[in-house]
């Protein structure tokens, strides 16, 4: 079975009524969707976090920290964008949440930010309890 034809997991989904996303949520969700590779499956990643809103703040996918971060940008007139990894941010109360929503993702690897680094990499000190995932598929 492909991960688009999978249900997405609501079980954390307090309110079952979907919010608006931000308009740059939204421009996210198109490159997370353009993003489709190997086992990664943009589709099926952005109906899970629809799906799921309670649980984060804000998602976006790049190649974070990576030798090759622009690669997306070599791809981007042929229609693609080439990027494998997912930063998801949430609270410190839904991290286990999001930790099994990207297990059931079938992300790699999973990586949280220590606390100087999401303070370094959201430009905010503190970080008032912020937690930041990066999800990578191969």
């Amino acid at each position: 079975m492909q991960q688009s034809e999978k249900e997405p997991n609501l079980d954390y989904l307090p309110n079952p009524e979907r919010p608006a996303f931000s308009t740059p949520q939204e421009l996210w969700f198109g490159l997370i969707e353009q993003s489709s590779h190997d086992d990664f499956d943009g589709k099926w990643v952005v109906e899970t976090l629809r799906g799921n809103p309670g649980i984060w703040e804000a998602a976006m996918i790049g190649n974070f920290g990576q030798s090759g971060e622009l690669v997306g940008l070599r791809d981007m007139r042929q229609g693609f964008f080439n990027a494998d990894t997912l930063a998801v941010l949430t609270t410190r109360e839904h991290e286990p949440a999001v930790e099994e929503m990207l297990h059931i993702l079938d992300a790699d690897e999973i990586h949280w930010l220590t606390r100087r680094q999401t303070e370094q990499a959201l430009g905010m000190q503190p970080a008032k309890g912020k937690r930041v995932a990066l999800a990578r598929w191969s």
